[in-house]
């Protein structure tokens, strides 16, 4: 069983890959905004992160389709003391792939919606097992 902080706003549509996670055994908790991804981040250690790109927020002052990349970075410089680093990530999002990789310039795993359970689920698997070696 992982921890796995979900970060995403459209909860209504992607709430079958939370129950998916659940059914999975894995303990989940759900942050809607960037804000509230920081505050678990500060308080919880997580083994993954699944993260949405555009995340809603009218007090936040970073643009809406960089906070998810903006908390990415802020995780990857180890702005929280629970969470290492390499911590592995799963962004989601109707971003197009290819603008996600011009403004992250790491290797991460991008999956483009729409996308199965299933396929997230294996993703999900794929990195908590190479991260366990």
């Amino acid at each position: 069983m992982a921890k796995i902080l979900f970060v995403e706003d459209e909860l209504k549509a992607n709430h079958f890959l939370i129950d998916a996670l659940r059914e999975a055994k894995h303990e989940v908790d759900i942050a809607e905004t960037r804000k509230d991804a920081k505050e678990k981040l500060e308080k919880k250690q997580y083994d993954l992160i699944v993260l949405d790109i555009m995340l809603p927020d009218e007090k936040d002052t970073i643009p809406l389709i960089k906070r998810g990349i903006y908390l990415l970075k802020e995780i990857r410089r180890g702005d929280f003391p629970h969470i290492p680093q390499n911590i592995p990530i799963i962004i989601i999002s109707a971003v197009p792939e290819n603008q996600i990789e011009n403004q992250i310039k790491e290797e991460i795993e991008i999956l483009g919606k729409p996308f199965t359970a299933e396929k997230f689920i294996e993703k999900v698997a794929n990195l908590l097992e190479e991260r366990d070696g």
